[in-house]
């Protein structure tokens, strides 16, 4: 594990001195079919001195490849892990790299402990991609963020990205699955939604707190697919309130088979 010191410059009359650590370490080897995979963890910590409990914590992990049977599988997971892992967690800009992210963070944090110094605060944020499922033709990316960054409450956000390892294509649930295959689907992930959120058939979505485009059922574009099993997976507030919190459905793709038969 590697470490270094850093500082920033800040008035000592309001929030003292901050020290900064940093590691980057291998935390996980494994083999998904046709790869083989390091997982790399980078943490950042900035702590604020003895005068109170604030810090600062920021821990990325990302897989870097080690042996693939496709080429384009590298260049897929440095697209990914550049546009998730060096996106700033204030805008909506993304960085030639992430210590561009780490610093604004620290800038943010900092005005913040100049601002309300009496408050102690935690900010965090864990960043995770990884490969999930990889099948012959395709692969699928789960992307997790849980943060805190003062704000009335935490936030955590989870997407499936599938991608062609060949081509490199962003694969969709119709590149996946027939016209028909899809109408099964949807009926079948509208059951289990029904039951999950105590419904019956004919009830009002809309006035139950669940917002669908024109207050019917859709099935999610963020999804994972793997041999036997389709997640469909909605965050917070794409179909409800921040309350009602994420929807995950799980569907047994024999049921499709036998849905269909």
């Amino acid at each position: 594990m590697n470490k270094t010191v850093c500082y920033s410059i800040l008035s000592l009359s309001i929030i003292g001195i901050f020290s900064c650590s940093e590691s980057n370490e291998v935390v996980e080897q494994k083999e998904t079919g046709h790869l083989k995979i390091e997982q790399i963890q980078l943490t950042h910590e900035l702590d604020n001195d003895s005068y109170d409990n604030s810090e600062l914590t920021v821990q990325l992990e990302f897989p870097k490849l080690v042996r693939t049977d496709s080429n384009m599988v590298n260049t897929i997971l440095l697209q990914e892990k550049s546009r998730r892992m060096n996106k700033s967690a204030i805008t909506d800009s993304i960085f030639e790299d992430n210590q561009r992210v780490l610093s604004q963070l620290e800038t943010a944090y900092q005005q913040f402990k100049r601002d309300f110094p009496e408050i102690d605060t935690q900010w965090y944020l864990d960043r995770k991609l990884d490969v999930v499922a990889e099948e012959t033709d395709y692969l699928t990316l789960r992307f997790e963020e849980s943060s805190f960054l003062g704000g009335a409450h935490p936030t955590q956000l989870i997407f499936f990205t599938s991608y062609d390892k060949k081509t490199g294509k962003h694969l969709y649930l119709k590149d996946l699955f027939t016209s028909n295959e899809i109408d099964m689907l949807k009926t079948l992930a509208k059951k289990q939604f029904l039951n999950q959120k105590g419904l019956k058939i004919g009830d009002d979505l809309e006035a139950n707190g669940w917002f669908f485009p024109n207050g019917a059922f859709a099935l999610s574009s963020n999804f994972c697919k793997t041999e036997s099993t389709l997640i469909l997976f909605y965050n917070r507030y794409d179909i409800g309130s921040y309350a009602a919190g994420a929807t995950q459905l799980e569907i047994d793709l024999k049921n499709l088979v036998e849905h269909e038969s």
